[in-house]
């Protein structure tokens, strides 16, 4: 079983622009969970690979179905993570990378304590949250006060959950914030229970072979 990796904050902290630049160094080792949306997609992404992007209908007759280990519902679209490839991605040997929302992301460290790495990124200010959050929208103040305003609950709710955060720092600069995003991958890798057991049991096999 590998690592959940969760990288979790509010709009425009810059865990999406993270989290594919930590998939394309760790290639092979770090696998990106694919989420379902209600919502169309964006220029430039890709179903299957961005999200899997399906009806509102579509998404509502597999939460009734209970197809979902978590959704949430954010500027009238659904999102959610599949059971599936949840499953499929816990039996891997790879490590198994997860970007949503602050509550999806407490659910999965509830659900599986000792196997979810949950890291917070910020904005660095309010301020520059408030200019991301704009260009997020558009440009429309009315569509940046909504999505500031759920940012700013995101934000609580780390407060309230804070003992469920393992890491926590502001993205001011991308270069020095990746760093410390590759820094928590691998220093968690080899922190890891499974690790030590296996390191010491090569260790102790070796040894063996060797006194006799």
């Amino acid at each position: 079983m590998g690592i959940i990796f969760a990288l979790a904050g509010p709009s425009g902290a810059g865990k999406t622009t993270l989290g594919q630049r930590l998939l394309a160094e760790f290639k092979g080792s770090l696998v990106a969970n694919v989420s379902y949306t209600s919502r169309a997609p964006r220029p430039g992404e890709v179903n299957g690979e961005s999200y899997f992007f399906i009806s509102r209908e579509d998404f509502q007759k597999k939460i009734a179905a209970g197809e979902f280990y978590e959704f949430e519902e954010n500027h009238n679209s659904f999102y959610g993570t599949g059971k599936q490839e949840i499953e499929r991605a816990l039996l891997a040997t790879s490590d198994l990378l997860l970007t949503l929302d602050i509550r999806g992301t407490l659910n999965f460290k509830r659900k599986f304590p000792e196997s979810v790495v949950v890291v917070g990124i910020f904005p660095p200010s309010a301020e520059e949250m408030w200019k991301r959050v704009l260009s997020r929208a558009g440009g429309d103040l009315a569509d940046g006060n909504v999505r500031f305003q759920t940012a700013l609950n995101e934000l609580k709710i780390f407060k309230e959950n804070i003992g469920l955060v393992d890491f926590i720092f502001a993205n001011e600069n991308f270069e020095s914030s990746y760093e410390t995003l590759k820094g928590i991958l691998l220093s968690e890798r080899v922190r890891r229970a499974r690790n030590q057991e296996r390191v010491l049991k090569t260790w102790e096999e070796s040894y063996a072979k060797h006194r006799s």
